[in-house]
């Protein structure tokens, strides 16, 4: 399954991840939903690789998308529908699931120290019941920055889903001076999207094997953002 290098041209942002679905939101996530939704309404995006993006999509596969903890403001919300999200248990990850709820996304709670692996196995069986794709950072919820941990293995091997890596640049930008170092594009910003060759995870890949498996996803993502960095030059 190839990925060519083609551009697609830039435009106005595609809101239509933001679906009105009836979801009940807090105060809060209602306040961070529209600001999120005028947010996205002033980027710029460009996707890599377009074309061919849209036709692995349809081609019934089904895929875990994965990034850096630091893209994943923007691209959680550029995961392709149907999807499940894994999210941590905390205050800031309520605010998120309910975002990602009333933006149509199925969601569960865990992380690596609080419930990860059962709420692995719970996205599991929705990819395999509902044949859903799925979202989940590679370098878990608190790092290290840019390690990539079991989940995103774990899950691709579990189901039979092609691991999808993605990343993203855009300029202008900030960057939050956490543990990620979290991308912010800033509004009207021009942001590009770069996917990489999706893979496979052989069902024997466990204990030591999983390490070969997370290189090749760190590898991936890297070579990713390089290209996304790449196109805005």
């Amino acid at each position: 399954m190839k990925l060519r290098n083609n551009l697609a041209p830039a435009g106005a942002q595609d809101n239509s991840q933001f679906s009105e679905r009836p979801y009940e939101l807090t105060f809060s996530q209602a306040m961070m939903y529209g600001l999120l939704k005028g947010w996205f309404a002033t980027l710029r995006s460009t996707v890599l690789n377009a074309d061919d993006l849209q036709a692995m999509l349809g081609s019934g596969r089904r895929f875990v998308c994965a990034c850096w903890h630091s893209d994943v403001l923007y691209l959680g919300f550029r995961v392709p529908k149907p999807a499940v999200f894994i999210i941590s248990p905390s205050k800031d990850g309520d605010i998120i699931a309910g975002l990602l709820g009333r933006c149509g996304y199925e969601v569960e709670r865990g992380s690596r120290q609080k419930g990860g692996l059962a709420a692995i196995e719970r996205m599991a069986h929705l990819m395999k019941t509902k044949g859903l794709h799925a979202g989940i950072v590679a370098d878990g919820s608190r790092g290290p920055a840019r390690r990539a941990q079991n989940g995103p293995v774990v899950l691709a091997r579990d189901t039979g889903a092609w691991l999808l890596p993605v990343a993203m640049a855009a300029r202008p930008l900030w960057r939050a001076g956490n543990w990620d170092r979290t991308k912010v594009p800033l509004p009207f910003a021009r942001v590009v999207i770069a996917y990489e060759e999706p893979f496979a995870v052989p069902e024997s890949a466990r204990g030591e094997g999983l390490v070969f498996w997370k290189k090749r996803l760190e590898d991936a993502l890297n070579r990713a953002e390089h290209r996304a960095e790449d196109a805005l030059k």
